[in-house]
């Protein structure tokens, strides 16, 4: 399998900001949904830094499902998995698209989640190591289309 790094890289960092942006549109529409659906949840939003926590853990919520699903369909449907039976036929299988577009949405979730941590909690310091190691983690492993990286990141 070839990996050209200019397009992957290019097709990385459109979805992975496509995804970013709909992390901010739940977050954005969070404050219209959770009234209907959380009784009393008006005396929450009197404070604004509970409110924009509440609001952060609502893309949490959502972006965990769907990596959920994601990682449940993978397990359960994709094949090639099962029939690798050696490391080398591993090393040489590269990313799928599949994992490729998974890896694009952690990636999409890590842009949006350092964002909103500067913007709010002033960048603690923990947390924005933990997305840096897991960003770089994520693009070594799409921009050298390393299969057995994708297991690990």
């Amino acid at each position: 399998m070839s990996c050209d790094l200019v397009e992957t890289l290019k097709q990385m960092a459109v979805r992975s900001l496509a995804y970013a942006a709909f992390c901010f549109a739940v977050q954005h529409i969070s404050p219209i949904v959770s009234p209907l659906v959380i009784p009393g949840f008006n005396k929450l939003k009197e404070d604004k830094a509970k409110a924009s926590n509440w609001y952060n853990r609502n893309v949490s919520f959502v972006h965990a499902s769907i990596m959920f699903v994601r990682a449940y369909h993978f397990w359960t449907t994709q094949q090639d998995w099962r029939l690798t039976v050696s490391q080398a036929a591993i090393n040489e299988r590269g990313v799928s698209e599949y994992e490729s577009l998974t890896i694009d949405i952690m990636i999409g979730y890590l842009v949006y989640d350092t964002i909103y941590e500067f913007r709010h909690n002033k960048g603690v310091a923990l947390m924005l190591a933990h997305h840096l190691v897991g960003f770089f983690s994520h693009v070594l492993t799409r921009a050298f289309c390393s299969g057995p990286a994708s297991y690990y990141t």
